[in-house]
């Protein structure tokens, strides 16, 4: 009886959970649909937008996404250069910043980045005449290029440290300088983690939504911002929808060039298993390179986030008297603890669809192409066939387009533990076990338990950090922390901004380092 009221129990919860699954992919669908279908409708006379216009939006995404990816790989290449391979006090304080990126929101970093360089900065107000290139395509490639550097800094430094040096070795004793040591060995054993982040930091320029938005001048538009102009302000969905589709084609493209490449170097050739290597201190030769290296992060990395923090404590006050301030606060943590639930959930539930057919014969490469469909297309986009379709949106309906987005990286969370299960340990449970549903509840759930957790708090904190989805849905009583900031920097209050923004920021800190935490606990990390 017992058995019988279990597995019942058992088949309620996957059938909802399924139910759950099939409700976001439509809802993925039905959007991306209704955004997509306009561009194939006749040409509007009245467009706002010529050929011309087109050409030169696209032609300005991939070159400030170029730009900004070549910047941090300029500044990230040296630094990862200093952590593997020199013994230095600040080594573990300059690792740290690895964390921005992934924790802290680009609206957060826009307002940090404004406190510092904008026209009424810090820096600014040390200087007998005011710089202005924030807000140009220099302030934009600057902004994203420094915040960016710490993702390309922390991939190639761990695979620097690890590269095999019997070929530098050779080489050594055949009289190679170490330059050209570096030029036709190092470089390209380092390549795969290179390629590894660069792309994912291309990926997430080319999606760059409110840096553009808040420092783009007269001809800085991307596609994110051209989306948002046709289809929210000119309600010129065709060519929004033209613009969405040759921004999700290229994001796909991009997409599977990076999985093929992941795929190619997952079992890389030029890495050693040999114990941590001793480093060696800095050098004289090392200190012509290094000093200026750390003034330039100082100042174009650490001293704005400072600055934000600095800027808080004047309107503190304000901020905690506002009724305006707990609401949007309650507001983010409601639709975030729902989203990060839906999340965790459908990540899980795909994951084990996908396991559980792998068992029975080889999983095809549509089921592994399945979760990067979402990271090709962009909020902007999904929120546009979100507004098309309802009208008028709802807290639900934002919850189930954030999760429609954001599951695939609960996804590469929960599916990173799955993997390192032991086989032998699924084929006995598989054996033992009078369902496969008996299986999954009592060997994956348990074994999975640390990733789930780390899927939730990440879950959580991307839905937090969101602002663009809330923009464009523009929910009338239910403005999240994220839109309540930027509210506040249109609005030209950067001193609550900061204080808000600072408060968000924190947030989003703590739910990722929950993540980490939760992480190193099941397996490495899989964020991006």
């Amino acid at each position: 009886m017992k058995h019988s009221l279990t597995k019942a129990g058992y088949s309620v919860t996957v059938a909802l959970a399924c139910t759950l699954l099939a409700f976001v992919a439509v809802t993925f669908i039905v959007s991306l649909t209704a955004s997509l279908t306009p561009a194939f409708s006749p040409t509007n006379t009245l467009s706002h937008y010529t050929k011309s216009d087109m050409l030169h939006i696209m032609a300005f995404t991939l070159c400030q996404s170029l730009v900004s990816t070549v910047i941090a790989l300029a500044v990230g290449l040296p630094a990862a250069y200093f952590i593997s391979q020199r013994s230095w006090w600040g080594k573990k304080i300059l690792l740290s910043f690895s964390a921005v990126p992934l924790c802290m929101p680009t609206l957060i970093t826009a307002i940090a980045y404004i406190s510092f360089f904008g026209i009424n900065g810090y820096i600014n107000r040390l200087l007998p005449q005011p710089l202005t290139f924030l807000y140009s395509f220099a302030g934009i490639v600057f902004t994203q290029g420094f915040y960016n550097f710490p993702l390309v800094m922390i991939s190639v430094a761990s695979a620097w440290a690890r590269i095999d040096l019997s070929q530098k070795e050779s080489a050594l004793l055949l009289g190679a300088k170490p330059f050209r040591i570096f030029r036709t060995i190092t470089i390209h054993q380092l390549l795969p983690s290179i390629v590894s982040s660069c792309v994912p930091i291309f990926l997430f320029c080319f999606f760059s939504f409110m840096i553009v938005l808040l420092f783009g001048a007269k001809g800085s538009t991307t596609f994110e911002v051209a989306i948002y102009q046709a289809g929210r302000a000119q309600l010129d969905f065709t060519n929004a929808a033209r613009f969405a589709l040759l921004e999700t084609a290229t994001a796909l493209v991009i997409l599977f060039v990076w999985s093929w490449m992941e795929e190619r170097t997952k079992h890389t050739t030029g890495l050693s298993l040999k114990h941590e290597r001793e480093q060696s201190s800095l050098t004289a030769k090392d200190y012509i390179f290094f000093i200026p290296l750390m003034l330039v992060i100082t100042i174009c990395f650490v001293c704005p986030f400072a600055s934000l923090f600095i800027s808080s404590f004047k309107a503190v006050k304000t901020l905690v008297l506002s009724q305006d301030f707990y609401r949007s606060l309650f507001n983010t943590l409601s639709i975030g603890v729902r989203t990060a639930s839906c999340c965790t959930l459908c990540a899980f539930t795909y994951c084990m669809l996908c396991t559980l057919r792998q068992r029975k014969q080889k999983g095809t490469s549509l089921q592994s192409l399945i979760p990067l469909l979402p990271m090709a297309v962009s909020s902007v986009v999904l929120g546009i066939g979100i507004m098309k379709t309802l009208h008028q949106a709802t807290e639900t309906s934002l919850c189930f387009c954030q999760v429609a987005l954001m599951w695939p990286f609960a996804f590469r969370q929960i599916y990173s533990a799955v993997e390192t299960i032991p086989q032998n340990i699924t084929d006995s449970a598989l054996l033992l076990s009078p369902s496969r549903l008996d299986c999954i509840f009592r060997i994956y759930l348990p074994l999975c338990k640390n990733k789930l957790y780390s899927a939730f708090t990440l879950s959580l904190a991307l839905s937090a950090g969101d602002a663009t989805l809330p923009l464009l849905l523009n929910l009338p009583k239910s403005s999240t922390l994220a839109l309540y900031v930027y509210r506040l920097a249109a609005s030209y209050r950067f001193e609550q901004a900061s204080a808000a923004g600072l408060l968000l920021g924190i947030l989003c800190m703590t739910l990722c380092a929950l993540t980490f935490t939760a992480s190193s606990k099941g397996g490495n990390a899989h964020v991006l």
